[in-house]
Formats: structure tokens, sequence, C-alpha cells
């Protein structure tokens, strides 16, 4: 598995893997576009082990022993559909589904050529991959809403199921809390930082946004710690406010 370096993490430039397309670091605007909820669905799903989608989703099979979990979704078209969405949201590229190669294939239009132009796929092989590389650029860092015009009628049937996929991310996210929802991040991030404010904040991606409000975290403790010894003194080990608490952590 791919495990993506901070700095290419911090950046706000795609991710270009090899044989599949470029994954977009998502910005705060295009959360806000999609819709919170649906964001949070789509990183939910994205989050599920194999065991962890076949009892969410109830799939019964007497062959699904010998499946692999992509060719599980693949078979089914709701589910198929509804991955054809999500990846269509964090891919830069456009993506559609292939039925006959039994993988989705990512293009992008050559409008001078007038032709689709094929730079990877997403099959059985990439799935896992593709996966844990966008679960990073979003912050998800331990991993073990119905859109205007759906592809069909299953898919949203699916995505009306805002509730019930929220309980689940709960469920799977153990440190999901309202402290540290994307939007109270966003607000406190706003209020306490120097140079971010409401106005130029939706330019941040979502890595971006969780990285700088566990930073400010850090140094407003450092600081507390400095005024702290300055009146009451003692022992004191000056803190090293350039540590990477994030390699650390991670």
């Amino acid at each position: 598995m791919i495990k993506l370096d901070y700095l290419t993490l911090l950046s706000s430039e795609p991710v270009r893997v090899v044989n599949i397309g470029s994954v977009k670091p998502i910005k705060l605007k295009d959360v806000r576009l999609l819709g919170y909820d649906n964001y949070n669905i789509y990183v939910s799903i994205l989050n599920l082990n194999r065991d962890q989608f076949l009892k969410f989703f109830k799939i019964q099979d007497k062959n699904i022993s010998q499946k692999d979990y992509f060719d599980i979704i693949f078979d089914e078209q709701s589910l198929r559909e509804m991955y054809l969405h999500i990846f269509s949201f964090f891919m830069a590229e456009k993506v559609e589904v292939d039925l006959k190669k039994r993988c989705y294939l990512v293009y992008y239009d050559d409008f001078t050529k007038k032709k689709k132009v094929i730079i990877g796929l997403i099959n059985k092989d990439s799935f896992d991959v593709l996966r844990s590389i966008i679960l990073q650029l979003n912050y998800c860092l331990n991993n073990k809403a119905e859109t205007e015009k759906p592809a069909g009628k299953h898919t949203a049937e699916l995505l009306k199921k805002q509730k019930k996929y929220h309980e689940l991310n709960i469920k799977i996210n153990k440190k999901d809390d309202l402290n540290f929802s994307l939007p109270n991040i966003i607000s406190k991030l706003c209020t306490y930082s120097d140079n971010v404010n409401l106005i130029n904040i939706w330019d941040y991606t979502v890595f971006q946004v969780f990285d700088q409000f566990f930073a400010l975290n850090n140094r407003r403790s450092i600081d507390m710690a400095n005024q702290s010894y300055s009146i009451w003194g003692g022992d004191y080990k000056i803190p090293q406010w350039f540590e990477n608490s994030f390699n650390n952590k991670n």
C-alpha cells in the first residue's frame, strides 16, 4: 500500500497515481458544493473494509467468499453506480464504467482530436490503493446526497440514506465528535489563526485545514506553558515548537 509523504499531503496539487489517474485534494469549497453530509457518506464508504461493507449493505451471496471486494461492488448495479459517484468526486479526471472490461475508466476529453483519452483504470488490482490514497488526502490516516441527476434510481435511493450513513461514520470512527467536526474546526481555526478567515479558508484542502488546526492547538499549548513558566518559574524544558508532530503521531 502506498503511504503518501507529508509534503505531498500538504500540497493542493493532484496526486498522480501510475496507471490510475490523478487524485485531487478536496478543498472546502468542493465539500460545500457537494454537501457536508454527502462528503461524510463518501468518506465513510471508502473507509469500510470488506467485512464491514458486506455487513452494512446486508449482501447475501452463496459465492461471496470467492469474490474480491471490488467484484462484490461491481456485480451489483446500485453499488457500482454509487462508487462511480464517489470516484468522480475525488478524481481530477472523468470516470465512467466499462462493463466489458469490468473496471472504471479514467479519462479526459481531447477536444482538438474530438476523442476520449484514457489514462488509467480502476479495477480489482488498483481498488485498495486508490481508496487508501483518497483517505490519506482527507486526513483519514488511521484506516483499518442525492445528486440532481443520479446515474440511476438505485443510486438515488442509496444516497437518500444520509442519516444511516452518518451513524455508520460515527460507529467506525470512535473519535468522531462535534468538537472535531469539520465545521467546528473551520470556525475555530478562523477565530484563533492569525491569517485564516472565513473568506480565504474555502481554498484550503481538507488535509490542510486539519493539519493547521492541530498545529495551532500545539502552538497554543506551548504559549500557555511559556506563560506559566514566566510567572511561576520552576523546572522547565523549553518546548520544541518545530517538532514534527504529524509524523510522530502517524
